[in-house]
């Protein structure tokens, strides 16, 4: 399947290496910017359930400071993405989820998947 997705459909030809390793580069770096954000919102959501520091400061201002190293470019100064951070604080519904959650699913379900790859798809 690979190989008919990395050659021309006009002249079955493949990509040049060159290409394709940059191809796998880009993917790479996204797949590592994604997880680095991911992280970011972990370390925030714990920051602002156990820190003082926002009884001090405006609350935009420390969430593009806090989350600058987890980013891969520098941040804008309208940079709000806390402000769209409603789920981690009980609404009207009653939900409330840590960020934390979200990334403790993705263990878990990693997990399971090797159980099941190395278990039942293995025979």
């Amino acid at each position: 399947m690979l190989e008919t997705l990395l050659s021309s459909h006009e002249t079955s030809e493949h990509i040049p290496e060159a290409l394709f390793s940059s191809f796998r580069r880009a993917h790479y770096f996204r797949v590592v910017t994604t997880q680095m954000r991911q992280l970011g919102f972990v370390a925030i959501d714990l920051e602002l359930h156990t820190s003082e520091v926002l009884n001090k400061m405006d609350v935009l201002s420390f969430a593009r400071q806090f989350m600058a190293p987890f980013w891969p470019a520098r941040l804008p100064g309208y940079f709000a993405m806390i402000a769209c951070f409603g789920q981690l604080f009980e609404d009207a519904d009653g939900y409330a989820a840590s960020y934390n959650s979200y990334k403790w699913t993705e263990v878990l379900e990693a997990d399971a998947f090797t159980i099941l790859k190395t278990k039942v798809y293995s025979q």
